[in-house]
């Protein structure tokens, strides 16, 4: 048997003139393994060091599923951390990413493209090459796709290989390369980009999770915390992927940590590669609360929340944690 706890269970707080008080929830089938449970992760003295203490444990059952709810109380002075499920600080760097040539402003299909003119074959090649004119049509020098095209009654092709069409003629013409790549060998091109880590210190590992609920290549508009006014400076298209996530212990606390990479053109990151549903609408706004409804709202479609919502509760998302 499995215990569960909600995603919502670290975002039901209560803030009082002394302090907070936080609701966590969880369920079971059994209410011994529930209880076994919840004895071991909240102990005699559980907080104590922090200012805070065990509350109350309410133990309850609907149909074949015992639920528990602790309530802890943290005093005012110990809300230096984290009681809920959001990041507390974040912070900008510039990175760089390698970017494929065709999307490098200016692209030209010289640059990388072998390109090749059909020609009509005659009885023997010397006879071909002296009866052939190579004549570079005025698109070598604009085209920037890899599109075949006619110029002055001319055919011709672009290829990324110098062999693709040196086969035996056909129909009476053969192609022949009139002109090889300007740029040979170069496939990619340096490009500057933004990375936004999320982080914060948290109280034991359920606090420091919601960086393990937002799931790695998942996209945002921008990440939990805003982009420090990139939207605006840069303008409208780009978006944030989230590229890397860490929880740790450092002998004190608990540290989470998302890290966010911004998409390298107003195009944003490839919504047929990475999943853009992120729920961002109602998980932006920062407070912890609507940051966590924006991260249960992801993590709710990874599978494991999903296997027990329809037998532990209507109205919450579940995280199997034993």
């Amino acid at each position: 048997m499995s215990v569960y706890q909600s995603f919502e269970s670290l975002s039901v707080i209560e803030q009082k003139s002394r302090g907070t008080t936080k609701v966590s929830f969880y369920s079971s089938v059994g209410r011994d393994e529930l209880k076994q449970f919840i004895d071991r992760n909240y102990p005699p003295g559980y907080g104590s060091e922090l200012g805070g203490y065990v509350d109350s444990v309410n133990y309850r059952q609907k149909g074949p599923i015992w639920y528990a709810d602790v309530s802890i109380w943290w005093e005012q002075s110990s809300l230096s951390l984290s009681v809920g499920r959001k990041p507390l600080r974040h912070s900008l760097r510039a990175i760089r990413l390698s970017m494929p040539l065709c999307k490098r402003p200016g692209y030209k299909a010289q640059w990388d493209h072998f390109l090749w003119q059909r020609v009509a074959v005659a009885e023997s090649e010397e006879e071909t090459e002296s009866n052939t004119t190579t004549v570079l049509p005025p698109e070598y020098g604009t085209a920037v796709t890899d599109a075949p095209f006619q110029a002055s009654g001319i055919y011709y092709r672009w290829t990324k290989s110098g062999t693709d069409l040196s086969g035996a003629p056909k129909g009476g013409y053969a192609w022949k390369c009139i002109a090889t790549p300007t740029k040979p060998g170069v496939e990619s091109w340096d490009y500057h980009t933004y990375q936004i880590t999320e982080s914060g210190e948290y109280h034991n590992e359920r606090e420091a999770a919601w960086a393990t609920e937002v799931l790695l290549d998942r996209v945002r508009d921008t990440p939990l915390l805003g982009d420090f006014g990139l939207s605006v400076i840069l303008g409208s298209g780009r978006n944030w992927k989230c590229d890397d996530a860490n929880v740790e212990y450092d002998g004190k606390h608990w540290i989470a940590q998302l890290v966010w990479t911004l998409s390298g053109d107003a195009d944003g990151w490839d919504d047929d590669l990475y999943d853009a549903s992120d729920g961002s609408s109602s998980g932006s706004s920062g407070s912890s609360g609507s940051s966590g409804s924006g991260s249960s709202g992801s993590s709710g479609s990874s599978g494991s929340g999903s296997s027990g919502s329809g037998s532990l509760g209507a109205g919450m998302n579940w995280i199997e944690i034993t």
